[in-house]
């Protein structure tokens, strides 16, 4: 059961709140923000999906309770299942709001967008030694499934989640190629 968090809200990123979400993604991706590297046309993925750049269907949220950022999240498609599942990307809640429900009201923000774009299935991924990750994700209703095939980015192993949101059963991803 989720608790009532008051005043969550979901903001779309601009160029307005760019430093926030980045910052919050430094913050709780600090190996990747380590490694990062420009997206395209030096400019990273958050920049991207605002000005629509480079083969990028995505669009990034920062969460608020109130004035104060809590986390991020955002909605992505991949070429293989373009017009069915919706991809969970850059999901995370800052360490001081954990545990405390977030996470549930954020993917249920995702599952809600989803559902409004018509999409069928939500998918996600996380590293496989991310075990509170996953166990907020099962108690979601994300199918988890250990995913030993082949990225566009090397990684580490990982785990992928899949859910239905529709009347049709979610097949597992099985070990297709991921776009990452």
């Amino acid at each position: 059961m989720m608790k009532n968090l008051p005043a969550l809200h979901s903001v779309p990123v601009s160029m307005d709140n760019l430093d926030i979400i980045r910052n919050i993604w430094k913050t709780n991706f600090p190996k990747e923000a380590k490694e990062e590297t420009p997206f395209f046309d030096d400019k990273d993925i958050f920049e991207c999906s605002i000005n629509n750049l480079g083969d990028l269907n995505a669009k990034y949220f920062i969460v608020y309770e109130n004035d104060t950022p809590v986390g991020q999240w955002g909605l992505y498609t991949t070429t293989l299942e373009q017009n069915e599942t919706a991809w969970l990307g850059w999901f995370s809640v800052l360490p001081k709001f954990r545990r405390l429900g977030y996470g549930s009201h954020i993917l249920t923000f995702f599952e809600t967008m989803a559902r409004a774009e018509g999409f069928k299935f939500i998918r996600l991924y996380t590293s496989k030694d991310n075990i509170p990750a996953q166990e907020c994700y099962k108690k979601f209703g994300f199918v988890l499934e250990d995913f030993i095939g082949t990225t566009n980015m090397e990684t580490e192993p990982l785990v992928i989640g899949s859910k239905s949101i529709s009347d049709t059963p979610v097949q597992p991803w099985g070990n297709k190629p991921m776009e990452l």
